[in-house]
């Protein structure tokens, strides 16, 4: 900046009659100066110029400026400026022979444009890729970032780099030529740097951390319970016995117990079926199996991954007092075509559908399935295998739309349901007592969820969704029938918040609201449909008790829950408290059966639990960790019960207290081994009332008790990329007291022990080789230890011993799979044949009786089951 001035005296001295000396002047020097701002406008443009403003200042004696003037104008913004910043100037006055004296002079105001700052690229996101068995790094793999179109390679360190990426959450791909692809999200936060390790091969336990902050993160979920077992579907396809359905390898898993022939249900650590929670996508749905168990009610090709969590699960989840089943499918995005058609087809189904690009950030997918196995079972399956076993005609759908709002935000939309119809008969033990079973179940579900990170990585998701579940089930056993229709309209919606409060602490916060209304009509016997704890004969007609209600039941509840994840010791040690809040409220039309000349008096029934949990982990070693967890659960009674004719309006939750511990090794680079053991105590169980003349409206009360306890091992092998192996056997124990001052017996479905090794290899050809076995016990009987004629209906009935005091025999199952994968120029395409039961063993399924009682046989479960099928991808 350029300074010219000149000074002069305010007055001319009066003319002297002689020289006098010459005075002497000193001009003003400024002693504080104000910048003036240079004009945004201006700065904002391409080239902004220097500009040069003349002004005229007056001083005062006392070096403050009086007035400016514009001698040379620079334009009005810079004359402005200049002017504001002169009027604030302080100059040390100028003196004439040393006394201060008044002045003008001139300033030059000299605007020059600040010169840019020099920026220099950061790389904000790096890493290294490596193989991981052979721990070498990986060159050539492909990391893209299809948010923002960019991507690279890695170089012969198994590195990569992307520079000043801006703060949000991305997709990464990795893909290399022999290796399996890898997708997982990071989120980059403002000025920092984030440095991952991704090792290729297995997507089920890949790892990516983030070096600066020593946090490990494993697969898309940021707390994994302790007890968690996911299976992604690269794996699950592969599983012999499971004909390719990847959500049917729950099954496998340490801790549940194996499906009864013709069972869709999951016994998970000893728990009823309805008391383990099921969901797709976070949306809660009833099943997750078509009648009959042969097939999921979701496609195989839009599965991603299948957690089960058996127990112990944090306070995010609630509502159930068993475990926890959590399934999520594919991103709609997940394709690298901008459009892709699939089919598949085998002796139980045939499925199509499609994926493609909608628009730049929007992707979409669809597919639909029809079964075709009744056509199949006609010609394979012996009369009585297909008596026990309902062969349903059902028909799914689902459709899923991913869009990516910005690179923080995400939307996802999922449609999907299914229907099943069912018809049986089953001839009774008698000429005239057969039995037939009509049945059609169905469910449909919209759901969305909404998914924010940002910059500083704060988490928030809101997920609603919306419902229908129908029923239609009409049991005859031609002297008595029962006939039941359910509609439950539902909904609900989820909104947690994850945030780091520290290095060290996460907390989560959430509200979980689910509501539904549902209305039940059922006609016929009181003992209908049966119950667990029910003793009784396969085919044997129930009592000749009838009745018939209609009811309404309403019923919403909002769980409130935190959940502070806290590391400690270089995060050595991680510990988990956790609260879940809830208040909830079931509303219903009558509470006592509905009589002519009585007015109908509703009700309205409110509750609220606490359910504290506790969760933790220590890693002893980089081989050894050790975990344990605790907590409590409850579960609503379901509306089914809550009549007053057929059950007890006033029925309270179900209570259980989970506690569990164990351990986790790397015995090698390939081979890890978990073992965990269990006790469960469940209390307020939902069982027939004990006396054979209960007071009206409470058929059922809440007495019964439950104790489920054992342990479980599984052991997993993974030498090489193209071959895995895991072996699992779980101990458990499930009793049940139905009401006090009674001994504790086994529970229906209890498994002792159950035995599971499996395995998969693979060629480089395409070629796929697998295999299964199974073995379990036998669900326990009632056994009959005399008979007593009947007169009256002209029949025997039986006389029982101790429940359940007899088991079905030891099951054992050998199952097969061969497959091959290829590919032309247009399309991907693979087919396969999975043999179930390649021993052929004539299983025993169930006990049934003569006439008489007097001679005991089984049903046998089905022969070898030889499926082929095909699928192809264009």
């Amino acid at each position: 900046m350029a300074i010219a001035m000149w000074a002069a005296p305010a007055a001319a001295q009066q003319p002297a009659p002689a020289p006098a000396p010459a005075p002497v002047v000193v001009p003003p020097t400024l002693g504080e100066f104000v910048a003036a701002e240079y004009p945004p406008s201006v700065l904002a443009t391409e080239n902004p110029p220097l500009v040069e403003v003349l002004l005229s200042l007056d001083i005062d004696a006392t070096g403050s400026v009086t007035k400016v003037a514009v001698l040379r104008s620079g334009g009005d913004l810079f004359d402005a400026a200049a002017t504001a910043a002169a009027q604030r100037f302080r100059f040390s006055p100028a003196t004439v022979n040393g006394v201060p004296t008044p002045v003008r002079i001139q300033y030059k105001y000299v605007f020059t444009p600040p010169v840019p700052a020099v920026v220099t690229p950061v790389e904000n996101l790096s890493g290294e890729v490596y193989d991981r068995f052979k721990k070498t790094p990986l060159k050539g793999v492909k990391v893209a970032l299809p948010d923002l179109q960019i991507e690279s390679v890695t170089d012969d360190a198994g590195r990569f780099g992307f520079l000043d990426i801006p703060p949000g959450e991305y997709r990464i791909e990795l893909s290399r030529e022999g290796y399996v692809a890898v997708n997982l999200q990071q989120v980059i936060g403002k000025d920092k740097k984030i440095d991952i390790r991704v090792a290729m091969e297995e997507p089920m336990v890949i790892e990516d951390v983030e070096i600066d902050d020593e946090a490990v993160v494993r697969g898309a979920k940021v707390v994994k319970e302790v007890t968690e077992t996911t299976i992604d579907r690269a794996q699950g396809e592969k599983v012999a016995g499971t004909q390719g359905d990847v959500v049917k390898v729950i099954q496998t898993l340490g801790g549940v117990g194996r499906a009864a022939a013709g069972s869709s249900e999951l016994v998970v650590w000893g728990a009823s079926p309805s008391n383990t929670r099921l969901y797709i996508d976070g949306v809660p749905v009833p099943r997750l199996f078509h009648v009959g168990g042969g097939r999921s009610v979701l496609s195989s090709h839009l599965v991603k991954s299948v957690s089960l969590v058996p127990g112990g699960y944090g306070a995010s989840h609630g509502r159930g007092i068993g475990g926890l089943v959590l399934v999520e499918t594919l991103e709609a995005e997940s394709g690298t075509k901008d459009r892709e058609l699939f089919a598949s087809v085998d002796p139980i189904d045939v499925a199509v559908g499609t994926q493609a690009r909608l628009g730049n950030r929007v992707w979409g997918t669809l597919a639909v399935r029809r079964s075709v196995q009744n056509q199949t079972f006609d010609l394979v399956a012996p009369d009585r295998s297909k008596e026990l076993v309902p062969i349903p005609d059902y028909w799914d759908y689902q459709a899923k739309t991913d869009v990516r709002i910005d690179g923080s935000t995400t939307l996802q939309v999922v449609v999907l349901g299914a229907n099943d119809r069912n018809a049986r008969g089953i001839p009774g033990i008698t000429p005239d007592s057969g039995f037939s079973e009509i049945s059609e179940l169905g469910f449909h579900r919209v759901g969305a969820r909404l998914r924010k990170v940002d910059a500083k990585g704060v988490t928030t998701e809101v997920a609603p969704w919306i419902g229908i579940d129908t029923s239609d089930t009409t049991l005859d056993f031609r002297e008595v029938a029962a006939v039941e229709r359910q509609t439950a309209y539902r909904g609900g919606a989820r909104i947690s918040e994850r945030r780091a409060l520290s290095d060290h602490v996460t907390l989560v916060t959430g509200l979980d609201l689910e509501l539904a209304s549902t209305t039940v009509s059922r006609d016929g016997a009181l003992s209908l449909p049966a119950r667990e704890g029910d003793i009784n004969v396969f085919g044997f007609p129930p009592g000749n008790r009838v009745n018939v209600d209609k009811w309404t039941v309403g019923w919403a509840a909002a769980g409130a829950y935190a959940a502070a994840a806290i590391t400690m010791w270089k995060d050595r040690i991680s510990l988990e408290p956790g609260l879940r809040l809830e208040p909830s409220v079931i509303t219903g039309e009558r509470i006592q059966p509905a009589r002519p000349v009585d007015p109908e008096v509703g009700y309205s029934e409110a509750s609220f639990s606490a359910d504290p949990r506790l969760r933790g982990s220590i890693k002893v070693t980089s081989y050894l960790d050790v975990f344990a967890a605790t907590g409590r659960y409850h579960q609503p009674p379901a509306a089914s019960d809550l009549s007053p004719v057929f059950g007890n309006p006033f029925l309270a939750e179900s209570r259980a207290i989970h506690a569990l511990a164990g351990v986790k090794t790397k015995l090698r680079a390939d081979l890890e081994a978990d073992l965990v053991g269990f006790w469960v105590k469940q209390d307020s169980l939902v069982v027939r009332a004990a006396s054979p003349t209960p007071p009206t409206a409470q058929l059922l009360v809440n007495e019964g008790q439950g104790r489920n306890y054992g342990a479980q091992v599984a052991l997993r092998y993974r030498p090489t990329e193209n071959l895995f192996a895991w072996v699992t056997y779980s101990l458990m124990r499930a009793e049940r007291k139905d009401h006090d001052g009674m001994s504790w017996r086994l529970f229906d479905s209890d498994q002792t022990h159950v035995l599971q090794a499996l395995g998969s290899w693979e060629h480089s050809s395409g070629l796929q080789l697998g295999g299964r076995m199974l073995i379990s016990s036998g669900f326990p009987r009632t056994d009959v230890v005399g008979t007593v004629f009947d007169a009256g209906a002209a029949r025997y009935d039986p006389v029982f011993g101790a429940q359940n005091d007899v088991r079905i025999p030891l099951f054992f199952q050998l199952s097969a799979r061969v497959a091959f994968e290829g590919k032309t120029s247009y399309a991907q395409y693979k087919v396969w044949l999975d043999i179930q039961n390649v021993s052929n063993r004539a299983n025993k399924e169930e006990i049934i009786y003569s006439s008489d009682f007097r001679r005991r046989s089984y049903i046998e479960g089905l022969p070898i089951l030889p499926l082929l099928g095909a699928e192809v991808r264009i």
